[in-house]
């Protein structure tokens, strides 16, 4: 057996998808070079396997993040996966969480064009050799889209286009009759290798409410099968925290902002922002699949004659099912690469390099696409409508009738203000960060209704 000490800093397939970095100095307060050979034991207790090389990472702010590559000894086939394990563990018998990624990776394996990585191994007792719990998924070669992307030549940018947008409506066509964070039901088997002569045990799955994202691995409060309306679910979810609130002192600042929440909400109601013409994309039954996540960080490319290909789209932790409206945010990272940032706090502009692969989309002002602002190049622009064509050409086989109206309203239109709303809610109210997007939410609809009373507010332009 064999180790590499040098983290690929080059290597974005290996990457777990996880937005910062940390070095993985020690595994809960053990250093590497003795819990090396652990891993090593670890990957035989799974399969029978020979020529074992690891490579422990950079990377991961929840789990250590370790390379194996080996043999499997009764077929002599090359196996290569990525060890995730959880850097924290807080003395459960299960790591529910485990079991959830096993169970969406799972489901999503057996979807057609998700180009999801392979689940290989997961254990989520602490009953193996590391006395961690863990998943083991396969290694895929390839770059990182943000490392390549603005290199590519304008063919191999519209091949990536019609990647994308192969993608995005392979998700949409996977449904589900509720909405809510996709996990594994409970009593979910809790270990399973494909390398067992039994495979892996088939996991069924459960849904949790959206206002729990923040709390992953808390299966306390599931939804219920009802449908409801994507407008119910908000006015229930904030009607939830007003009267969850603490009462026993005369002033709650938490409580004054979830009614400042709620009053907004239902300005927006009355006005029409929660209103689509395709009044489907507001539907929770039945809900899309949504990853939350789709940035360049976490879409692996490779080569090929054609140009570029997505290889696998990873970091699948906490993937939702919501109404196909919370998936129409454009993914302006393919025609707008200049290098800007929106202070979302403050509301201004600040100078940064590649931040718009990283920012809310849904906060900027989507008439800077307009034609007449002159922010895109004719390349540019060409991307965008590539896009927007191949999208809505999909969209309309999956819904009859659907148009680039329809997309239009729900990716710049009302779709935004849903969103903004939508994420409000969801994440809560813990910091003046949250207070300050709401401020901001109020501040733009209000510049937006005078524009749209004053009769200046035009529609936004494609060119």
């Amino acid at each position: 057996m064999s180790t590499s000490n040098s983290p690929k800093s080059s290597s974005p397939s290996s990457d777990p998808g996880t937005p910062n970095s940390a070095s993985m100095y020690g595994f809960s307060d053990e250093p590497y070079d003795t819990f090396q050979p652990k891993i090593a034991a670890l990957l035989e207790s799974i399969g029978h396997f020979k020529d074992i090389v690891l490579e422990h990472l950079r990377g991961g702010s929840f789990n250590h993040v370790i390379i194996a590559r080996a043999t499997r000894i009764s077929t002599n086939d090359p196996i290569q996966g990525i060890f995730r394990i959880p850097r924290d563990v807080f003395n459960e018998p299960i790591d529910v969480e485990i079991e959830d990624q096993a169970a969406v990776l799972q489901m999503l394996n057996a979807q057609k064009n998700l180009n999801t990585p392979k689940l290989l191994a997961f254990d989520a007792s602490l009953n193996n050799p590391i006395h961690f719990p863990f998943t083991f998924i396969e290694l895929a070669p390839g770059l990182r889209l943000h490392d390549v992307y603005r290199g590519m030549s304008l063919p191999e940018k519209l091949s990536m286009v019609d990647e994308l947008v192969k993608y995005l409506l392979a998700a949409e066509r996977v449904t589900f009759p509720r909405h809510g964070i996709i996990t594994a039901a409970k009593d979910s088997p809790v270990k399973g290798s494909i390398y067992d002569p039994s495979g892996l045990p088939p996991m069924q799955l459960d849904f949790r409410h959206l206002g729990e994202f923040c709390n992953l691995g808390d299966r306390s409060n599931r939804t219920n099968s009802s449908p409801e309306s994507w407008t119910d679910t908000l006015f229930n979810m904030i009607a939830s925290e007003c009267n969850g609130a603490d009462t026993s002192s005369d002033y709650d600042p938490i409580l004054e902002i979830w009614e400042r929440v709620r009053e907004v909400f239902h300005q927006m109601c009355d006005s029409g922002h929660f209103s689509l013409r395709h009044e489907a994309s507001l539907s929770t039954a039945p809900s899309i699949l949504y990853h939350w996540d789709l940035e360049p960080r976490n879409i692996i490319v490779t080569r090929t004659d054609e140009g570029y290909r997505i290889e696998k789209i990873i970091d699948w932790d906490g993937v939702q099912a919501v109404p196909p409206v919370m998936a129409r945010r454009p993914p302006i990272w393919l025609w707008d690469t200049t290098d800007e940032m929106w202070d979302f706090t403050i509301g201004i502009e600040m100078e940064s390099v590649g931040s718009d692969f990283d920012g809310d989309a849904d906060l900027l002002d989507p008439r800077r696409y307009n034609a007449c602002k002159g922010r895109l190049s004719d390349d540019e622009r060409l991307i965008r409508t590539r896009f927007e064509e191949r999208l809505v050409q999909g969209l309309g086989e999956i819904y009859e009738g659907y148009n680039m109206r329809d997309y239009m309203e729900e990716a710049y239109g009302n779709g935004r203000w849903i969103r903004r709303m939508t994420r409000i809610v969801v994440n809560g109210i813990h910091s003046d960060w949250e207070e300050k997007r709401l401020e901001h939410l109020i501040e733009n609809r209000g510049a937006f209704m005078k524009r749209s009373q004053s009769g200046a507010e035009s529609e936004v332009s494609r060119g």
